[in-house]
């Protein structure tokens, strides 16, 4: 894997139009960010796909490029300790999605770190949760654990845009929801006309995507 190089481009991000584009248009790396997840390429065509990416890529934008320049050396350890766990780098969007690559935030239920580990799956996968120490802050330690547990959860699912899922709302509900649905199809489940999976975990892939595209495309030069 390619390391990252800390060029931001600014000038390059002003310049793309932020209306009206299309995703394949606007977002040339699309097919990558795509089927890096298992994704077919015409998800970029799905209308609330397009509608999400249309209403947000303005904030997402400017929220991504703040991230990685507040942020930068996470964001390159973390792709580090990826490469080094023989992980897909896209993976670190999901960390993105989490955490805004604040590896001291904690939120109001617990969760922690870069990967939002709850305290107890942390200790399920041997990060030290107590008074005297936080694994779930360190980026080597918690990425490790975070390629562990969704290579785990991908080898029932087998599609990474369903681990990505269940990363959000638990192994169990994503299977529930498949069952219901009697299909893995990602336009099926990420429809606004059923219930299978909570808007929350709807809205978290669909943030995945869209930051990924964001990543691949704009903010970093390839070494």
């Amino acid at each position: 894997m390619c390391s990252y190089k800390k060029t931001l481009l600014l000038l390059s991000l002003s310049m793309l139009p932020l209306f009206g584009n299309s995703i394949e248009d606007e977002f040339q790396d699309y097919r990558f960010v795509l089927n890096e997840f298992d994704i077919h390429d015409n998800f970029s065509k799905n209308p609330e796909f397009q509608q999400f990416v249309e209403e947000n890529k303005v904030f997402y934008k400017k929220n991504y490029s703040k991230a990685i320049q507040e942020r930068f050396f996470i964001a390159d350890e973390l792709q580090t300790q990826l490469a080094l766990n023989d992980a897909s780098p896209i993976l670190m969007y999901i960390s993105f999605t989490e955490s805004s690559l604040n590896s001291s935030l904690v939120s109001k239920s617990g969760a922690g770190g870069l990967w939002q580990f709850m305290p107890k799956t942390a200790q399920n996968f041997q990060l030290r949760v107590n008074l005297f120490a936080d694994d779930r802050q360190n980026t080597k330690l918690s990425t490790k654990a975070a390629v562990e547990y969704l290579t785990s959860m991908n080898k029932d699912f087998n599609k990474w845009y369903l681990t990505a899922m269940a990363y959000n709302c638990g192994p169990n509900k994503m299977k529930q929801a498949i069952q219901e649905a009697g299909t893995d199809d990602i336009n099926v489940l990420l429809s606004e006309n059923n219930n299978y999976l909570p808007d929350e975990t709807k809205k978290y892939l669909k943030k995945i995507l869209l930051y990924a595209m964001i990543g691949e495309n704009h903010l970093f030069v390839q070494n």
